[in-house]
Order: structure tokens, then C-alpha cells, then sequence
């Protein structure tokens, strides 16, 4: 099997060992051919390369332009180590009628441990008393008054697919109660409810749904008027669901109790960034899926798609474009 794996230009070593370790443990070199190629490779080389591929294997993300995708038309599948493919060419898949594969959800357990660690840290104001351990202010003033616990609580969860599944195990398992919203029918798991009622009812609102064109600003200041004054709101998902400015608002004049944000539409400028500590904002970079355990376990299903379709069976995971 030819195998093109492609990848960012700065990826540390221990990543591409990673990944070229397991392609190489389960496709000896003697046998198959692996080449490597950078996002940042001329548009002839890409040309070239996939051209020559049977399966081809994407770190996250690139897009490819039509032009190039053309030479992509005989690859048997594009195998994406994401989750999300609104950052890849899927359009040209489509048309060229190229199998387009995620990670099946291999990193839920990742974005659904570090969205609960957002709640968390939210609720007993984790950002706010870092800050004043630093200053060596040791004590509470408010003698914890000012902060939350999690059991008890009701999760509001949009979005009820891999991650949202996985969220409503691990909340429930610390004593909340969950509500869903999701187009499709929830079977378990989850009490599942209309947008306007989970945004009523809930302590904690995450969101987990694919941006699409009729997403952007899913969240914007209607809905964070609609939820309950002192709640929480969490997005490990992707930044243009959310209005930053309505978000700003709500944290503002304190409708929100607090927010826990992993992915940041301007991550330069976001006014989400320079708000005050009492604002209650848990920042990280974007990072929610991102654990050696989770790289594995996307790598390890990548391996395994290419090895059914080496053997003529239908990969995991294919997107429906």
C-alpha cells in the first residue's frame, strides 16, 4: 500500500515518531511505501505525491485547493487524525467522490475530560484565586461563598454526538443531571429537550456541535439572555458558534456566573481575553483534545481504517458529505 502521510510544518519529534512508528509497525517498508509531505509543500509536489497514494493520512488541518485535490481522485481514503473536517477540502471529496474519513470520535474522552476540568475550574473560580495564590493572598475572604459546587448541578449539552455522549457520562458520574438538544432522536443518557429549555433550565451550557453554514453565532445574545442568570457556559468545540461580543456582555454585566473557553475566534484580539478576573473567564489554547492517550488512539484508528481498506472492507468513520 503507498501511504502519504501529510502534517504541519512544526510539529514536534515525538509527534511524528508517534505516527510514523505506528505506520511503520503496521506497514513494513519492505512492503508498502510511506512518504511524508509538509503543509507548506508547492502545489507540484502535492500534485505529484497524491497522485502516487492509494490512502493518505492528514494531521490537523490544511485545505487544499480544487486544483490540487484533482490528483487526489484515485485515493482510495483520506484519513483526517481529526475530529472536525470543516478546516479540509471536503467540497472537492464530494465532487470527486473521494471516501473522507474523521477519527471516529477517538479524542472524545479527551475534549470530555477537559470540558468537565472547565466546569470545574469555573465554578470555584479557578483563574481568580491562581491569581491571588501568586500575589501570596492565601486567604478567601468570601469563605467560599463565592463558588460552586458541581453535584447537583443540571448540564445543558448541544450537541449529542461522540464528545456530548461522553460529557453526560462523565457529568452524570459526578452527580449533575443532564439535559440534550440535538437534531437527531437521544436514546439514552440524556433527558433530551428544545434549545429554549435546555438554555432555561441549565447550570452549565457546552456546546458540541459542527459549525456549518447555518451555525455561525449559534450562541449569540438571545440565547445567553435566554439562560439562567448565574450560569456557566463552556465551548471546546469551535469559536464562531459563539457571538464573542454577546459572550462579553453576558460576563459583563454578570448574567454569567463564568465561562470555560478552549478555542478563540481572534486569539490575538478576542475581548473574551481582556476581561477582568472577576469576569471568571478559564482560558486555555485550544488544547481540549490534545493528549499523547488521545494522539495514540487517533493514530491507532487510522492504522486500522488503513488496513481495511488494504483488505477490501468499509473504513470507520466516513464522513457523509
Amino acid at each position: 500500500m503507498k501511504i502519504l502521510y501529510a502534517h504541519n510544518n512544526k510539529l514536534p519529534k515525538s509527534y511524528m515518531e508517534l505516527v510514523l512508528g505506528k505506520l511503520r509497525g503496521a506497514f513494513p517498508e519492505d512492503l508498502h511505501s510511506i512518504e511524508r509531505i509538509q503543509f507548506s509543500a508547492s502545489a507540484a509536489e502535492w500534485i505529484e505525491k497524491l497522485e502516487r497514494a492509494e490512502v493518505a493520512l492528514f494531521t490537523p488541518s490544511t485545505y487544499l485547493s480544487d486544483g490540487i485535490m484533482e490528483a487526489a481522485r484515485n485515493i482510495k481514503l483520506i484519513q483526517l487524525l481529526s475530529s472536525g473536517y470543516d478546516k479540509f477540502n471536503a467540497p472537492a471529496c464530494k465532487k470527486l467522490g473521494i471516501k473522507l474519513a474523521n477519527n471516529g470520535g477517538a479524542n472524545a474522552n479527551a475534549v470530555a475530560e477537559h470540558t468537565l476540568l472547565l466546569m470545574l475550574a469555573v465554578l470555584r473560580k479557578m483563574s481568580l484565586y491562581h491569581e491571588r495564590m501568586k500575589k501570596g493572598l492565601f486567604k478567601n475572604s468570601d469563605y467560599g461563598m463565592d463558588v460552586h459546587s458541581f453535584r447537583g448541578s443540571t448540564v445543558g449539552i448541544i450537541g449529542y454526538g461522540a464528545i456530548g455522549r461522553a460529557v453526560a457520562e462523565k457529568s452524570a458520574a459526578l452527580g449533575a443531571s443532564i439535559l440534550a438538544y440535538d437534531k437527531k432522536k437521544i436514546e439514552n443518557g440524556a433527558t433530551q429537550v428544545e434549545l429554549d429549555t435546555l438554555l432555561a433550565a441549565s447550570d452549565i451550557v457546552t456546546v458540541h456541535i459542527r459549525p456549518d453554514g447555518t451555525t455561525k453565532h449559534f450562541m449569540g445574545r438571545r440565547e445567553f439572555s435566554l439562560m439562567k442568570s448565574g450560569a456557566i457556559f463552556v465551548n471546546t468545540a469551535r469559536s464562531e458558534l459563539v457571538d464573542d461580543a454577546a459572550l462579553a456582555w453576558a460576563l459583563q454585566t454578570r448574567r454569567l456566573f463564568g465561562a470555560g473557553l478552549d478555542v478563540w475566534y481572534d486569539k490575538r484580539h478576542s475581548p473574551l481575553l481582556s476581561l477582568p478576573l472577576v469576569c471568571n473567564v478559564m482560558a486555555t489554547p485550544h488544547i481540549s483534545g490534545s493528549t499523547k492517550t488521545a494522539y495514540t488512539d487517533c493514530v491507532n484508528f487510522a492504522v486500522e481504517n488503513f488496513k481495511r481498506v488494504e483488505s477490501g472492507e468499509t473504513p470507520f468513520g466516513i464522513v457523509s458529505l
